[in-house]
């Protein structure tokens, strides 16, 4: 990962429990207890004991006689029978692959694509499995060993698109959704989380997966987060993401191309959010937070932890540009937003207009601990942070290192009334090309900034008003 030293992190990983007693294997050539999943689930329906469905290799679709969405409504473990040679379900392009009702559940080691998720006709979000848990006993559902891939959610039958590759549907208290080692991509939705969707009251731990190139128009190209859950991602990739917008609609779409969490939307309701050990780089926003978009989090916990955010791109809606776009190039704070950054490094991100590293927008806040900001740009102000009206930020031991601005705040630039902190912080070789404050721009009535033991050398500007200008 990008110029940082990760720390290990062992992250505690819950499994299912299953009577082990029997199990039901499946194979198409007729050499095992069912040739389809579909009649597999229905037998071990009717068996009423917790079994597991071993599945041998092969491609199991409407073709070979499967029923979608293979719907599991008890407790059951899908696995495939040799995780190395992973069966593929193929879904008929008219609903979700897999339709998950009860728990606790376990699916491993498949290939699953195809899916469309159909709210209108089947009740179902979520192209390649929906978890809809609303009515589900207590219990874990795990995700393992599996590649998810090609699924869309169209807006005509869902709420616009929820989860291309995954929904995670309200988990009954004292449940909870993990999702280990698996591979999500190349799924789409117009609408929120191209890859995966977290509606309220979910809990979901996602370990050790990529989660790439999927693609959603309003939020969360990789991941979308709602109001009300509880979401922990650790050691995992979140790369080549992309929320492209609407230019019909340009002042609602468009925002966090790896990841949107969007809390307190309709009322103030709790958030938690906690990232360690990631890698969230290369993803696009046609407006706001490249990597990562925040709102609403002052309700809750945002944490980002020994993590890279490394060459995310806002390059705004329509370009060349949509006034109030290309914002954030790594991370966007909403207004009133926090989160705080620990142990990480933002690297080499660009907001085509302001904060290519960070942009916390009105009354939002930051705290940096121990980390880099290092070579962000942004074609107007704020290369490495831009800070909003009211905005503040605190930085504890923190490095500012060759961040570039078009005119003004090649490292920070501070509006109206915003203050910042910086305590052992040390700013290195940042510019600004045509304006002012290579290091620091304090502009505005009644902004501040306060450094202790901090160090500033190198800011560069044309003006010759290098380290820190105050306006």
């Amino acid at each position: 990962m990008n110029r940082a030293v990760m720390t290990l992190i062992i992250t505690a990983v819950s499994t299912v429990s299953y009577a082990q007693s029997s199990f039901i294997t499946v194979c198409q050539d007729g050499t095992a207890d069912f040739e389809t999943i579909t009649a597999a689930l229905g037998a071990a329906r009717n068996n009423g004991d917790n079994e597991e469905i071993r599945i041998h290799f092969g491609t199991y679709s409407t073709a070979s006689g499967e029923s979608f969405p293979l719907l599991i409504d008890f407790p059951i473990e899908l696995s495939a029978n040799d995780p190395t040679d992973k069966p593929v379900i193929l879904g008929n392009n008219e609903t979700s692959v897999i339709w998950v009702k009860s728990a606790p559940v376990r699916i491993s080691g498949f290939e699953i694509t195809g899916g469309v998720g159909n709210l209108m006709d089947y009740g179902t979000d979520g192209g390649g499995i929906c978890l809809d848990l609303a009515h589900a006993p207590v219990g874990n559902v795990q995700i393992d060993y599996c590649h998810i891939h090609t699924n869309r959610c169209p807006a005509y039958v869902t709420w616009d698109g929820c989860g291309g590759a995954i929904y995670c549907g309200r988990v009954p208290v004292g449940g909870e959704i993990f999702i280990n080692d698996c591979v999500i991509e190349n799924n789409h939705v117009p609408g929120r989380g191209g890859g995966i969707f977290i509606a309220r009251r979910s809990a979901v731990r996602i370990t050790a997966t990529d989660i790439k190139d999927n693609t959603a128009d309003d939020f969360g190209g990789g991941i979308y987060q709602f109001e009300d859950s509880d979401v922990e991602i650790h050691l995992s990739r979140i790369i080549r993401n992309e929320v492209r917008g609407d230019l019909d609609e340009p002042g609602t779409t468009g925002l966090g191309g790896g990841i949107a969490v969007c809390a307190g939307i309709s009322m103030p309701l709790e958030v938690r959010f906690v990232v360690s050990g990631c890698d969230i780089a290369e993803n696009i926003a046609r407006r706001r937070g490249g990597g990562v978009y925040v709102s609403g989090s002052q309700y809750g916990i945002c944490d980002i932890n020994d993590s890279v955010i490394s060459q995310n791109h806002v390059p705004a809606l329509g370009e060349p540009t949509y006034e109030p776009d290309g914002q954030g190039g790594g991370i966007f704070i909403a207004a009133g937003a926090a989160i705080s950054v620990s142990r990480s490094t933002l690297y080499w991100n660009d907001g085509r207009r302001e904060g290519g590293g960070v942009y916390i927008d009105n009354l939002g806040h930051a705290t940096f601990d121990e980390t880099k900001i290092e070579g962000n740009e942004s074609r107007l102000r704020g290369g490495g942070v831009y800070l909003g009206d009211n905005a503040t930020l605190i930085c504890f031991g923190s490095d500012f290192i060759g961040n570039a601005t078009g005119l003004d705040g090649g490292a920070v630039l501070f509006n109206n009334m915003s203050q910042a902190d910086f305590q052992n912080t040390l700013f290195l070789y940042n510019a600004s090309a045509r304006g002012s404050g290579g290091g620091l721009y304090v502009g505005g009535p009644g902004a501040g900034a306060m450094l202790s033991h901090c160090t500033l050398v190198g800011q560069f500007t044309a003006t010759g008003k290098s380290a820190i200008y105050v306006d």
